[in-house]
C-alpha cells in the first residue's frame, strides 16, 4: 500500500501530470461557456432575447484570464520556493513578503484587465465608471502622500537585504534593538530596555543601519589605570594579561588578521594608562558574548592579584555643605 501512495505523489510531482491537470482545467472553463450558451439559448426561447455571441464571448475572456491570472500565482510562488528558499533557507521570510507582493500586483493586473475586457465590450457605461475612478485616485494620491510614502519606504525594506524580523539592529540615530515587526507603514522595535518602540518607515528609508545579527566577530577593549608605583611592573603584567587571555578564551583571533594587544598608551597627571584590545570569533550580541567578555575581566583580574597590583582609583574631595552655602 505505502508503495501505491508513494507512486501516486511522485505521479503528481511529475511535469505529466502538471499538464494533465492543466488541459483539465481549460477542459472545465470550456464546459461552464458551453453551459452559458445553453442558458443564453434557453433565455432566448422563452423570449427573453440575448445576444448568445456576446454573452459567451464575454464569459469566455474572464474565465480564462481570472484562470491564468491563478494559475501564474502558484507557478510564481512554486518558482520561489523551489528555487531560491530551497538554496537559502534563511531567505524564507524575505521570499514571503516578496511573494505577496507579487500577489498584488498579479492581482492589480487582472483587475485592469478585466476593468479592460468590460469597458470594450460594454461602451461608455463602464467609461464613465472609469473616468470617476480616475478622479478619485488622484484625490486619494494627494490626501495620502504621506501614506503611500511610508508603504514605499516599507516595501524597500521589506524587499532589500538591510535587516529582517527578529535582527538585532542600530540605527545612524542611535536607536538599537530587535526587530519585532517589519509592516507597510511602520516598523516595530524592542530595545535593550524592554520598550517597544514604533518608527514610522519614513524616518528609517534614509537611516545608515548597523546589523549585529550578521557580525560574525566582536571586539573587547577595557582601560585600565595604574598607579605610578607600579609603573615598573606594567610591561610585565600587560604581557601576563595577553597570555592569560590566550589561555581562557579559545575564540581569540591570533592569526594576525585582527589585532590582538596590550599596550600602555598614556602616563595622566594621577595615573598610567592601558589598554587591552581583543577581538573574538563571536557575534557582538547574546549570551555568549557576555560570557566571553566576562572570562576576559576574570583573566586580567587572576594576573592583577598574582602580581599583587590594585588598579587607580580616582578620589573625589568630599564637599561639606557649610561651605557651600
Amino acid at each position: 500500500i505505502s508503495t501505491k501512495i508513494n507512486g501516486s505523489h511522485g505521479f503528481r510531482n511529475s511535469y505529466a501530470y502538471q499538464f494533465a491537470e492543466h488541459l483539465s482545467q481549460v477542459a472545465r472553463i470550456g464546459l461552464l461557456v458551453y453551459l452559458a450558451d445553453c442558458l443564453s439559448a434557453t433565455a432566448d426561447i422563452l423570449g427573453f432575447h440575448t445576444d448568445e455571441y456576446y454573452m459567451s464571448h464575454v464569459f469566455a475572456k474572464l474565465l480564462y484570464t481570472i484562470w491564468a491570472a491563478r494559475r501564474f500565482k502558484y507557478f510564481k510562488k512554486h518558482i520561489l520556493y523551489e528555487y531560491v528558499v530551497k538554496i537559502k533557507p534563511e531567505s524564507e521570510k524575505k521570499i514571503l513578503h516578496i511573494n505577496h507582493l507579487l500577489d498584488g500586483i498579479i492581482y492589480a493586473i487582472t483587475f485592469f484587465k478585466v476593468g479592460d475586457l468590460l469597458s470594450v465590450e460594454m461602451g461608455l457605461a463602464m467609461t464613465s465608471v472609469f473616468a470617476f475612478g480616475s478622479v478619485g485616485t488622484l484625490v486619494f494620491s494627494l490626501a495620502g502622500k504621506d501614506i503611500a510614502t511610508q508603504a514605499v519606504n516599507g516595501l524597500a525594506l521589506t524587499i532589500s537585504d538591510r535587516m529582517s524580523e527578529g535582527d538585532v539592529v542600530k540605527f545612524g540615530d542611535g536607536t538599537s534593538g530587535k526587530v519585532m515587526k517589519i509592516g507597510w507603514l511602520e516598523t516595530k522595535l524592542r530595545t535593550f530596555d524592554d520598550l517597544l518602540v514604533t518608527i514610522p518607515n519614513t524616518q528609517l528609508g534614509t537611516q545608515r543601519v548597523c546589523n549585529m545579527s550578521r557580525i560574525v566577530m566582536c571586539r573587547v577593549r577595557p582601560t585600565l589605570r595604574f598607579r605610578f608605583s607600579d609603573a615598573d611592573k606594567v610591561p610585565r603584567v600587560l604581557e601576563d594579561i595577553q597570555e592569560e587571555i590566550k589561555k581562557s578564551c579559545p575564540e581569540l583571533i591570533t592569526d594576525g588578521s585582527r589585532p590582538f594587544r596590550a599596550i600602555w598608551t598614556d602616563i595622566k597627571d594621577d595615573h598610567l594608562e592601558t589598554f587591552i584590545d581583543c577581538h573574538f570569533h563571536l557575534p557582538p550580541i547574546g549570551k555568549k558574548y557576555w560570557n566571553n567578555r566576562q572570562k576576559v575581566m576574570e583573566a586580567i583580574d587572576r594576573v592583577l592579584k598574582k602580581n599583587e597590583i590594585e588598579l587607580f582609583t580616582a578620589v573625589y574631595p568630599k564637599l561639606e555643605l557649610g561651605k557651600l552655602r
